[in-house]
């Protein structure tokens, strides 16, 4: 077996292992990186520079970020997990060649959803009310007994993660070769959001919905979110009635939670413009400049304030260059591929890229270490396909293919 397929095959494991748990997930990641810089030459650092001068430029201001927080463990402790995520990303991107191999891993990938989705179902059954924090539920507003959480420990960002698959099965569908596997999968994953009572990722995958129906001209796309909707209302339709009322979001605590947090973050970017405050340290800041909140507060509950008050305006700006270049990646491929499968996934990563700026605007999820390692591998995907297509100059029939 040779080197990439040895990768490969550990790629996929971490995706397994993440979907029953982040730490193991990342367990397995630790043991490519030390793979990788077993076989490479010098200094193991080959594979992090290769073909990406963006990816180098990020490293070496994370590692600034590093030496200059007053926080330095915090700050380990993010370094690290970005580390291992960037390995992951170059080894999907460089050692994934085939439409098979990616088909193959967007298989591991639906296997890892039907997991997360039924651990979650399960949850709404059968967990203890009196285990789900009370800030996820809002009692004095809602009679919302349960929210799950499944193996991503929060229900905004299982929310996210369950909405970046569904954006994934329901555009492939009908390309791929095993299409009971990935109606289970959307299935699952749409029963698991509605018990997740997820506002921002039923909201992004409304407008998901409506997108792909104008981009495909197919009403299939509307007729599922009909059925979402019908199928919330069925299961719990006072609630859901309830906590899409405007009037009662006023009166939220969650409403008036964020827009504290968002002050302080504010606060925090003015005071640390340039280089903000350094990684995984929001814990901290956010106590110090607010006089509400106490208790920690992991990110700032928006993508875009997060990454300012956390990195600075220069972090700011390497992370708009890379989203930018990522979304510009997955639209190029539906341009100009004439291949079927590889233009519905450019469209499907297209709509990931959409839920993941439009949930940004409530939650920084992105950030979530148990999130981070799907959308890193997402990334790679479609950064690798694309880097496929430009080098065959869209002549190959790897990517002309109609079949």
């Amino acid at each position: 077996m040779g080197n990439d397929r040895i990768e490969q095959r550990i790629i996929m494991l971490a995706m397994i292992a993440a979907s029953i748990s982040a730490y193991m997930g990342y367990t397995v990641l630790l043991i490519l990186g030390l793979y990788k810089i077993f076989k490479s030459k010098p200094l193991g650092m080959n594979f992090i520079c290769k073909k990406n001068g963006l990816l180098c430029s990020i490293i070496v201001y994370l590692f600034f970020q590093l030496i200059q927080t007053q926080y330095t463990f915090y700050g380990l402790q993010a370094f690290t997990l970005i580390i291992l995520q960037i390995v992951a990303y170059i080894t999907i991107r460089d050692n994934f060649k085939t439409q098979e191999e990616y088909g193959d891993l967007i298989n591991i990938l639906v296997l890892g959803s039907i997991m997360i989705s039924v651990i979650g179902i399960v949850q709404y059954f059968y967990l203890d009310p009196s285990v789900v924090p009370k800030s996820w539920i809002d009692k004095t507003v809602y009679n919302i007994q349960i929210r799950v959480y499944s193996t991503m420990y929060n229900p905004n960002v299982l929310g996210a993660y369950l909405v970046s698959m569904i954006c994934i099965t329901v555009t492939a569908i009908e390309e791929m070769r095993n299409r009971l596997f990935h109606v289970i999968s959307l299935c699952l994953c749409s029963i698991c959001l509605i018990f997740t009572y997820s506002r921002a990722a039923l909201l992004a995958l409304a407008v998901a919905t409506v997108v792909l129906t104008a981009l495909k001209k197919n009403k299939r796309y509307i007729i599922y979110g009909m059925i979402i909707l019908i199928l919330a209302l069925m299961i719990d339709g006072s609630n859901y009635t309830q906590r899409m009322s405007p009037e009662l979001a006023s009166k939220d605590s969650s409403i008036g939670y964020r827009l504290e947090i968002y002050k302080a973050a504010m606060n925090i970017i003015q005071d640390h413009a340039l280089f903000g405050t350094g990684l995984n340290t929001m814990q901290v800041y956010i106590d110090q400049y607010s006089t509400q909140i106490k208790a920690p507060v992991f990110h700032g509950h928006n993508l875009f304030l997060h990454t300012l008050a956390e990195t600075g305006f220069i972090g700011f700006s390497l992370l708009l260059v890379m989203l930018g270049k990522a979304i510009k990646n997955a639209i190029e491929m539906v341009i100009y591929s004439q291949n079927k499968g590889i233009k519905t996934i450019g469209i499907s990563m297209s709509m990931f890229y959409m839920t993941l700026l439009i949930q940004g605007i409530t939650d920084a999820v992105v950030f979530a270490p148990q999130y981070a390692i799907f959308v890193w591998t997402m990334m790679a995907i479609s950064d690798g396909i694309w880097m496929k297509l430009e080098k065959e100059n869209r002549q190959h029939r790897w990517w002309r293919y109609e079949g």
